[in-house]
């Protein structure tokens, strides 16, 4: 029958969407992005609670729009039964022409214009049809309007899917994304950290970690309010993101700490980098209620060794890191 040679189509061409892979898509990225974020904020708390509730209206929305897809799918098939009863060999697909016609040009009468607004729907028609494996002869007036339903209605499908897709990816990026600074999350910073070290120890390059505090911020938060204490946060975010390159990873591992992963870097040219970014920091004071604030970074650097995992490799850093401060409280006394 005529169905028969549509879902044959629809399964064998790329002409239009397989209705299995639309609503496959739309599912199954829900419930990825659901579990995303569930592993981002395992027990719920603060903004995490508020994006597992997105995620989940997000999959049961998706859900119910998959079912809805194949009500309307089931609708334009049966309208299609009932327009004709052409026999269709499914092995039998050709495809002579698939390219759609050019838009009409603009003219001057109503008349013309309609007249080839009209001709260009039944050009679309029949490359649809050829498409199909119709023949020319089996075209009605009636298979061509059920025809041109069904591209309408697959053209609808596959915006709605795009709309999803993007919501989806932004969800994905709040998952990602610390809250208040624009770089990673402390558990996107380790995921990559761990991606890092796989390429590492399998391609025998360097890569290491830096690991900053700010210094000060509890005094700048009881001075100045915590609103001050975040610029202060932010800011340094702003500096560490724009100076690094696009292969590095920045992120926030809670608090007033930061980290950054360096790849293709042996430890000396991680520890030059580090300087680099604390003098960066350094000369670029927060100016807050008019007034410039001078931040300061302690910083330790660890060079990822072969056979070590991501957490380690951020202990290191950190250890590093306080051995650092503690010798600048010395020079300051």
């Amino acid at each position: 029958m005529l169905t028969t040679g549509l879902f044959a189509t629809f399964r064998l061409t790329g002409g239009f969407f397989v209705l299995d892979a639309v609503l496959g898509a739309a599912i199954v990225s829900s419930q990825l992005c659901v579990r995303k974020i569930h592993a981002a904020n395992p027990v719920g708390i603060g903004g995490g609670a508020i994006l597992q509730e997105q995620a989940g209206a997000a999959q049961t929305a998706g859900n119910r729009h998959a079912r809805d897809l194949v009500k309307r799918f089931v609708n334009l098939t049966g309208a299609i039964e009932q327009v004709g009863h052409a026999q269709v060999d499914p092995t039998d697909m050709r495809i002579d022409n698939t390219r759609r016609p050019a838009p009409a040009a603009g003219v001057s009468s109503y008349q013309k214009a309609s007249k080839t607004a009209g001709d260009a729907k039944a050009r679309s028609a029949e490359d649809a049809a050829s498409v199909l494996g119709i023949p020319p002869s089996e075209l009605t007036p009636k298979v061509q309007e059920a025809i041109m339903k069904l591209m309408e209605e697959v053209d609808k499908m596959r915006q709605e899917l795009d709309d999803s897709r993007s919501r989806i990816e932004y969800l994905e990026q709040l998952a990602d994304q610390d809250s208040l600074t624009p770089v990673a999350n402390r558990r996107a910073f380790v995921r990559e950290l761990s991606r890092n070290l796989s390429y590492s120890e399998r391609y025998g390059t360097p890569s290491s970690v830096i690991y900053l505090d700010v210094n000060g911020l509890k005094q700048l938060n009881d001075t100045r309010g915590h609103a001050a204490g975040d610029a202060a946060i932010l800011k340094v975010a702003q500096i560490l993101a724009n100076s690094v390159r696009e292969s590095d990873v920045v992120g926030r591992l809670g608090g007033d700490e930061f980290g950054v992963m360096l790849s293709h870097a042996d430890e000396n040219s991680a520890r030059v980098k580090a300087e680099f970014l604390a003098k960066a920091i350094h000369d670029d004071p927060l100016v807050w209620e008019g007034e410039e604030i001078r931040l300061e970074v302690a910083f330790g650097v660890h060079t990822i060794r072969s056979g070590a995992d991501a957490g380690a490799a951020l202990e290191a850093a950190d250890r590093a890191m306080y051995a650092h401060k503690v010798g600048i409280k010395k020079e300051s006394v």
